[in-house]
């Protein structure tokens, strides 16, 4: 029965058409809203299944314009399968598909999704708990947006000031911040839906108090944590395994509170590209 699922389908597809290529749009923007109440393992295998496909349909010969369309949609799958292996805990596996995300999207000429996915490779830094590295590479996000205004460079000035505030630098987390609110009032209602490809006040909000905590400004932190909570559609993002939480600095960096120079620590290896 698979076999002559695949059969029809390579019938069908065999020379890409615009409609095949909404199609893969719409299968993308499906994964991305799953990524907000799907099991990651369970995501995971959907994932890795419409990545052969996808992997199937771009070998064939195309005209440039599908092949830019192609390499777009595989960058979005590349960095949801990167997100997805995250929430496992897979960080360097997370760190290789981020790598295949960010030449996909770079070769695919557009910078939002440049932007973002550079944005998810600076969580996955993130949770390795090399913050000096995360917002380095979340400014990076920013600058690939350019004057794109896009949801991969208000998560990215999110993540960057949170990593400012584990460094103790409160200046610079609140300039990343209000950096962030000046691009998330410019953003489009798309752009704030509920998905991995979306992004909005309340995770905002979150992630200020999240910042303002590892400040030890807990007036400040409960603010942010209340405007978040009377915020609708509220799905707060969930940490991968290991990842700082509001209220707790990670053990690495608990230091910091007696006055001693945090040390970086482990950091994902050298990323491969996925195959």
């Amino acid at each position: 029965m698979e076999q002559l699922r695949r059969q029809v389908t390579d019938s069908l597809t065999t020379s890409t058409s615009m409609a095949s290529l909404d199609d893969w749009d719409r299968l993308v923007a499906a994964h991305g809203r799953a990524t907000r109440y799907q099991p990651a393992r369970l995501l995971l295998d959907d994932l890795t299944t419409d990545f052969t496909d996808l992997s199937e349909a771009f070998a064939r010969p195309h005209p440039a314009s599908v092949t830019r369309r192609l390499t777009r949609t595989i960058a979005q799958m590349a960095g949801l399968i990167s997100l997805t292996l995250l929430k496992l805990g897979a960080r360097h596996a997370a760190r290789s598909w981020g790598r295949t995300a960010r030449l996909a999207a770079d070769e695919a000429g557009d910078p939002a999704l440049s932007s973002w996915v550079r944005a998810q490779d600076a969580y996955t830094i993130f949770y390795t708990f090399d913050v000096r590295q995360a917002a380095l590479v979340a400014q990076q996000a920013q600058a690939a947006a350019g004057r794109t205004v896009c949801v991969g460079a208000v998560l990215a000035a999110a993540l960057e000031a949170r990593a400012h505030a584990i460094l103790g630098h409160p200046t610079d987390a609140d300039t990343a911040i209000t950096r962030a609110e000046t691009i998330l009032s410019a953003l489009t209602p798309d752009d704030t839906t509920d998905s991995a490809f979306g992004y909005n006040e309340a995770q905002l909000r979150f992630h200020h108090g999240n910042a303002l905590t590892h400040l030890h400004d807990s007036r400040r932190a409960g603010e942010a944590q209340r405007r978040a909570g009377a915020l609708p559609h509220r799905r707060l993002p969930r940490p991968g395994p290991g990842a700082p939480r509001p209220g707790r600095l990670p053990a690495t960096r608990r230091r910091d509170r007696r006055g001693r120079q945090p040390r970086r620590t482990g950091t994902a290896g050298p990323a491969r590209a996925a195959t």
